[in-house]
Formats: structure tokens, sequence, C-alpha cells
């Protein structure tokens, strides 16, 4: 059934009131700087649209990640056949003929939209497809698309840190590293109103390190070593983790020691003390494929 959009309209603004009111933040306090507070309670009561750089910035008065936002006003957002959920569990099991079927179907749905929605989706679903696969489906004309749309950010929110997150692997190895060094820059900024983002700023960023390692270009040590001259929160372990996994696995590419490899075997085996079953699969897998097999075993389980 499909909605019509003076629904959808409504349901947007009813999901923002009940979060600023949630908040116990006053109209003038979230429309600050942003909008007028007519303009804002109009939105509120479905009367008018609002683009989204302008929601995601009354959204950021509040301190609310577009995500959140996006999930309370999405009811199928968690369901079985939405595309999200179709998509993230297809790049887990690492079922790329699902995965190809579902970037298929999203370039379908772009084309006949245009849209800038479906257009994040198509590409990030692009990414992932050819992280597992090696394969590019898009276009170069999208591809030219995405980096200028990479290239001609002003300001880092959800929005571009999920689309540079997950479609980094179709970038050149340049362009991932300028990107990824322009987000770093921002993080402290994202930190002071949203951790949650701001972790996964963390996260897109290592995850280019990742990328630049396997590609065993010269950007990768430029690029962990700002990495590592950044301060980060002890409350964020997982990102304090990974960073020092990721340095460790440089440096046995660099300078394979005994020591080094003793080094990222006892640095994954905190993950199996504490019970982290799946994420210490996911750290053994990555360390296969960025320096081999460095276990006493002969296979990753």
């Amino acid at each position: 059934m499909r909605i019509s959009k003076r629904r959808v309209k409504m349901m947007l603004g009813e999901n923002f009131r009940e979060l600023r009111t949630a908040r116990g933040m006053a109209l003038k306090d979230v429309a600050k700087g942003v909008a007028s507070v007519a303009t804002v309670s109009k939105f509120e009561n479905g009367v008018t649209d609002l683009a989204a750089g302008k929601v995601t910035a009354l959204l950021k008065n509040m301190g609310v990640s577009f995500r959140e936002f996006a999930s309370l006003s999405d009811q199928s957002t968690g369901h079985a056949g939405s595309f999200l959920f179709k998509a993230v569990a297809a790049y887990r099991n690492d079922d790329q003929p699902q995965m190809r079927e579902i970037v298929l179907e999203q370039m379908d749905q772009y084309h006949k939209t245009r849209s800038e929605i479906d257009f994040n989706d198509m590409m990030s679903a692009a990414g992932l497809y050819c992280d597992i696969s090696g394969e590019i489906l898009v276009s170069d004309k999208d591809l030219a698309q995405l980096m200028e749309k990479l290239r001609t950010i002003s300001e880092w929110n959800e929005n571009e840190i999920i689309l540079f997150g997950n479609a980094m692997t179709l970038l050149p190895d340049n362009h991932i590293f300028m990107f990824a060094r322009d987000l770093l820059a921002h993080l402290d900024q994202i930190k002071s109103w949203n951790m949650s983002l701001y972790r996964d700023g963390w996260s897109a960023v290592l995850n280019a390190v990742d990328t630049l390692m396997q590609h065993e270009v010269s950007y990768c040590p430029v690029l962990l070593r700002l990495c590592n001259a950044e301060e980060v929160p002890i409350t964020i372990s997982i990102i304090l983790f990974r960073r020092r996994f990721l340095t460790l696995c440089y440096n046995e590419l660099t300078e394979p020691s005994a020591a080094n490899r003793q080094k990222i075997i006892d640095l994954l085996a905190i993950l199996q003390f504490n019970g982290s079953t799946k994420l210490w699969g996911r750290y053994r897998r990555s360390t296969l494929n960025l320096v081999g097999n460095i276990f006493e075993d002969d296979e990753a389980k």
C-alpha cells in the first residue's frame, strides 16, 4: 500500500515533534540559527516541507542524528523486506548473488526516480557488493557523480558518512585518502554534538585505512599516522582496539617479526577471552586478508 505524500509529510512532522518534546526542548531552541519558529511549527504540523539539510541542522540542535530520526520515521527500516535489512544481511553473509540482485534492483529504482536518497542507497549497495566481489556494477557516470558529491561536502553528517563508509571501495585510492583525511579533520567537531555519529565517522576512517592497506599504497601510512595522532575517548574502546590492530598489521607488513605477530595474536585473544566470538572471528579474517596466516592452525574459523 502506497502512502500519500501528504501523509508522509505529516508523519515526518509528528515524529520530529515527538523527538523534540521527549527532550523537553522549546521550538525556539531547536529552530535557533536554522529556521524561524513559525517554519518549524508548520513542519511539525505537516503544513510545509523542509529540505534535508535544514532537517539535519534542526536535529543537530537536538543532539539527534539523521539516522535516528529516519529510523523513527521509516517503519520498514528493520523489516526483513526492507532495502537496508536485505543489503546488510547479504553483505554480512557474503552472499554475492543476493547482494548483486539487490544492487541491480536499486539501480533500476534510482534510474526511475533520480532521487538523492535512491542514489545514496544504490552507491552504498554497489560499494558493499564491490567489497565482497571486486566487481563494479555502476556506470562511470554514476562514479563521477559519487566523487563530485563527496568532494563538495561542506559538513559531514549522517548521510555523507554512511555513503562514504559503504561506497569507498568504488573510489580510486587517492580519493579514499582525501575524503578520509577530511572526515578525520572534522571528527572533533562531530563529537561535540553526536557521539554515535562520531563513532560512525571513526569506523569509516578506519575502513579507509584497511582498504588502502590491502591495496598496499603509500597513502596508508600517512592516513594511519594521522589517525594515531588523534585522541580518542577511552570509553570508545572498540575504536581504540581497531586502531591498534591496524597499526600492528601495518607494522607486520612493513617490518615483519615474530614479536609483532604475537602482539596481533594477543590482541585478538582479548576478544576471545571476553566472549566476543563473532567479533573475534571478523578480526581473525581481517588478519588473514591483511597480513596472511599468522596463526598456529591452518584455517580461520
